[in-house]
């Protein structure tokens, strides 16, 4: 979209489109991508924003005359500046800021990072439309101090994918109502959770606090975690929940600190609690039946279902 400006054509077009496809059953939400594509000055890595008054370009910066290459170049730490301060379309609902398609080594090893960029930042691209799951980047991202909640996306670059029913679904939100106001919110306060079973429902609390929150540090926490599968699809029933957290070693990993196997129910409730003195996350990772190869050994050891965090307080 050039010239940038908040005028450009191609701009206004979107804006306008979301405004007309949205309504009372479906929220389009306006957006853009930030494409950094080299690695120099700040490291590289695609961002998508959505629901911003403006954009800006990782080749021209933002809106007026364009500088002279290479000072067009937007880098990763000025666009962070950037989003710290990006204000919602029309001051509705909330500015979203996510990682797209990340490898485990991208945004120059994940640095640039303070508390509010961290805030700033609220989803991460963990399933891809092609079957393909980022999950060592997301631990990577995680255990640098990233508050990020998983998403799941097309990357189609057409409208063929999200006109196919069989397609999966991409992110799952917890919010109390379709509204551009509520889906955003909820993105931003990382309510999410992404699953490559249709239909599942997954919603968990610790110490009463939901997916997505930053809670105080505790003797012990309480989990309350529930599922719903489909009825007519057996094989899609919950094998196993597992809580996760940041390694306690140290190391770049994650590992698990409690886990219950199921197999034959639709809806599935575990409420186990944990006594943990130095965690900085849990999350919850469910591999369903359908994830098991011969012999009980899961075809995707990340499992098909991944929850956002609770991360704990400093």
């Amino acid at each position: 979209m050039q010239p940038v400006s908040k005028n450009n054509a191609c701009w206004e077009i979107t804006q306008r489109t979301a405004d007309e496809y949205t309504t009372k059953d479906f929220v389009a939400i306006p957006g853009f991508e930030y494409s950094r594509n080299v690695k120099t000055n700040g490291g590289k890595g695609h961002l998508t924003v959505l629901n911003t008054s403006e954009y800006v370009n990782a080749d021209h910066g933002q809106r007026g005359p364009v500088p002279a290459w290479p000072d067009a170049r937007w880098s990763i730490p000025q666009f962070y500046n950037w989003a710290k301060t990006a204000k919602p379309r029309r001051n509705k609902g909330c500015v979203v800021v996510g990682f797209n398609h990340p490898q485990p080594n991208q945004y120059n090893d994940w640095d640039h990072i303070d508390p509010e960029i961290v805030k700033s930042i609220s989803t991460f691209e963990l399933h891809t439309g092609y079957r393909w799951t980022r999950w060592e980047a997301y631990i990577r991202a995680l255990n640098k101090g990233w508050k990020v909640a998983p998403v799941g996306v097309y990357d189609n670059h057409n409208i063929d994918a999200i006109t196919d029913p069989e397609g999966f679904p991409p992110t799952q939100v917890l919010a109390p109502d379709l509204s551009l106001e509520s889906i955003t919110r909820a993105l931003r306060e990382r309510r999410t959770f992404v699953s490559w079973i249709r239909e599942v429902e997954l919603r968990y609390a610790v110490n009463g606090s939901i997916m997505g929150s930053t809670i105080k540090k505790s003797d012990s926490y309480a989990f309350e975690i529930k599922i719903n599968t489909r009825a007519a699809h057996p094989e899609e029933r919950v094998g196993k929940i597992q809580i996760l957290r940041d390694h306690s070693l140290g190391k770049d990993d994650c590992e698990v600190v409690a886990e219950a196997t199921f197999g034959d129910q639709d809806e599935v409730t575990w409420s186990p609690e944990i006594k943990d003195a130095d965690a900085k996350f849990y999350l919850v990772r469910v591999i369903h039946n359908c994830d098991a190869e011969m012999g009980g050994r899961p075809e995707k050891m990340e499992g098909s279902t991944v929850s956002a965090p609770v991360w704990l307080e400093a």
